[in-house]
């Protein structure tokens, strides 16, 4: 009972963790869309396209990051004992 209890509660909070990762992806791309186009038009030059590529940068570290993470959840919502095949034997 109380094994199970702990695995619904962790089911529920990697769902909050699927959905929370999803949407910061989303806002990040949006997010960079927009300002990528003001700097872009705010200095049409190579200064500013060398900003908007230092941007993109942090942009891919950080959404590699929530992809990976977002990709976790998914496959261990799909299959529990995926803790186990990747060496997490005290959360299986």
């Amino acid at each position: 009972m109380v094994v199970r209890l702990k695995l619904e509660e962790l089911k529920r909070g990697l769902k909050v963790v699927l959905v929370c990762s999803s949407c910061l992806l989303a806002s990040l791309i949006a997010c960079f869309m927009f300002v990528a186009k003001a700097i872009l038009v705010a200095m049409p030059n190579w200064i500013g396209l060398a900003i908007v590529m230092a941007i993109a940068s942090f942009v891919v570290y950080v959404g590699a990051y929530a992809f990976h993470v977002f990709l976790d959840s998914a496959f261990i919502l799909m299959d529990s004992k995926y803790f186990a095949k990747r060496g997490l034997k005290a959360c299986a």
